[in-house]
């Protein structure tokens, strides 16, 4: 049995897996003002599968490495409509390959430039910081609609896809973009919103468990 001083010990810390800064930077932004966050520069090893395959994957092993802490991470993928959803979650591995100009040519002979980019997070609750004594899991998906078009601008991630992936309405793509307009259009800066909504639950949650095991009544530790 989980005794109150277990559960509100790690209640509203949370820690974020990635080995790309660019993710840690929308995580900080995103999360820092609702949970105390810890930044981890890690890689996770990816497994072939799709989206939520592969961050459920990417979080049991981010447990198994940070057993004792409430984990996010989160895995973005890039979906040609034209190719049935390729590359989808292998995107990075395309995009190392030929780049922003090579992912635009594939397209190119095509009239349907149309890509999606998909966030998908995932949190992980060890057992010791939930109320029942089981491991929680939460997966979030975030969808963004635009297209490919010949890459430009040099914001945001110039060695990635950022510059020719244009969202739609917008004129500019997401290089172009500075940071704050850049966020507004980002799959995952939504789903790590949605994120926070999923923190308030647990947090709250827990806290309110381990406030009835004390028999306190103080009060409760609530997300900002």
């Amino acid at each position: 049995m989980n005794n109150a001083s277990d559960i509100t010990s790690g209640m509203n810390s949370v820690t974020f897996v990635s080995g790309n800064a660019d993710k840690r930077n929308d995580a900080i932004a995103i999360l820092s003002p609702h949970a105390n966050i810890k930044l981890v520069d890690y890689d996770l090893k990816e497994i072939q599968g799709d989206e939520k395959e592969i961050a459920k994957e990417k979080l049991d092993l981010a447990m198994k490495i940070f057993e004792n802490e409430i984990i996010i991470v989160e895995d973005t993928s890039l979906r040609f409509i034209e190719f049935g959803g390729m590359p989808g979650p292998y995107i990075k591995h395309f995009n190392k390959t030929v780049g922003a100009d090579g992912l635009h040519k594939m397209l190119y002979c095509y009239s349907d430039k149309t890509a999606i980019v998909r966030s998908t997070v995932a949190i992980g609750v060890p057992r010791h910081l939930t109320n029942d004594g089981h491991r929680q899991i939460h997966i979030i998906t975030n969808n963004l609609q635009g297209k490919i078009v010949e890459p430009r601008g040099e914001n945001g991630d110039k060695n990635g896809w950022d510059p020719c992936f244009q969202p739609a309405e917008c004129e500019l793509t997401l290089g172009e973009m500075n940071e704050s307009d850049r966020r507004k259009h980002c799959s995952r800066v939504g789903a790590l919103y949605q994120a926070t909504k999923i923190l308030k639950n647990i947090f709250n949650q827990n806290f309110e468990a381990a406030e009835k095991k004390e028999g306190n009544e103080n009060g409760s530790v609530k997300l900002k």
